[in-house]
């Protein structure tokens, strides 16, 4: 074979090893990307089941309070939890998010709207004309200023 051949022929093997290795990049890149969405989506359903864990242990406790003529429900506090009602919960459902009661009816001794947050997850809840609704938010800092 001539010098010239040779030389052809190392280049389109370094040109396939090119090719192969970015291929395997795009390959790898793609991977992670879905692996990152599905760590996300599998983590925001673990928060959503633990908001409504948390939802249904405060119902619970509410009904054992009506019974003492109490509420779950207490405007003074930061959570908007009575802080009696918050430790029955944290015994219950043996989490370890941050529950936080926005709006309470006190006739129908309803939760109208609160949020569960575990993480980077946000799930919020809300009761409108007699349907409930969970949307689960991941919250990140994009910008983080201090002076």
């Amino acid at each position: 074979m001539k010098e010239s051949n040779i030389a052809e022929l190392n280049k389109l093997k370094i040109r396939k090893i090119i090719i192969a290795v970015i291929v395997m990049l795009i390959v790898l890149a793609a991977g992670a990307v879905i692996f990152y969405r599905f760590h996300i989506s599998t983590q925001a359903r673990l928060a959503l089941r633990e908001g409504k864990n948390a939802k249904l242990a405060l119902d619970m406790i509410d009904i054992e309070y009506r019974a003492e003529n109490k509420s779950v429900y207490n405007s003074r506090e930061g959570s908007g939890i009575e802080s009696g009602a918050q430790k029955r919960m944290n015994e219950i459902t043996q989490q370890e998010g941050k529950t936080i009661i926005l709006s309470y009816d006190r006739e129908s001794r309803r939760i109208l709207s609160m949020t569960y947050e575990k993480g980077r997850y946000k799930v919020w809840y809300s009761y409108k004309e007699g349907k409930d609704s969970w949307k689960v938010e991941y919250v990140t800092t994009v910008l983080d200023y201090s002076d």
